[in-house]
């Protein structure tokens, strides 16, 4: 496989993005009676409690998908009369011949993720007849999250023939 062109070659990956929002909100209500039978016999009462909640989550993603030209099994020659990128790019070839006029820059790019999400939860329940009990919980939970990686490596890669 040969590339050749007399200003500069540029190899590019190409950009993949993904965004999710989410927003949630739920309430839960209940009421009855309260029976009870104990030493002094008998007991009624009534019973009411409750659960609200609300929440989110939001995460955005990018990743890059190298573009691959060449390979394994015949050389691969690269002729440019000016710079040559290899941002996010696969060049592959039995042996790699290159004859560059200007500079040769090689990138590779992360994959990247960003989230952040919240949760939170109050609860309460109370029963009035003889005596009163009552109970109550609150609860929160958070995330943030931040990731970033290389997926594939970008670069020139020569199997037996090597580079010339």
């Amino acid at each position: 496989m040969r590339f050749s062109d007399g200003v500069g070659i540029n190899l590019e990956s190409v950009q993949d993005t993904m965004s999710n929002r989410s927003n949630n909100k739920n309430s839960v209500w209940n009421a009855g009676v309260a029976v009870s039978y104990g030493n002094d016999g008998f007991a009624f009462g009534v019973t009411a409690g409750g659960n609200l909640g609300r929440g989110y989550g939001n995460g955005d993603e990018r990743s890059w998908v190298n573009s691959h030209v060449g390979l394994q099994e015949s050389n691969t020659t690269i002729i440019s009369g000016g710079d040559t990128n290899i941002v996010g790019g696969v060049v592959r070839g039995k042996g790699i011949h290159t004859d560059i006029g200007g500079d040769l820059t090689i990138a590779s790019l992360q994959d990247s993720l960003q989230y952040t999400g919240k949760q939170q939860n109050i609860s309460g329940q109370i029963t009035v007849g003889y005596g009163v009990s009552g109970s109550a919980s609150y609860n929160q939970s958070k995330m943030n999250a931040d990731y970033a990686s290389v997926q594939e490596q970008s670069g020139l890669f020569a199997g037996d023939g090597g580079y010339q």
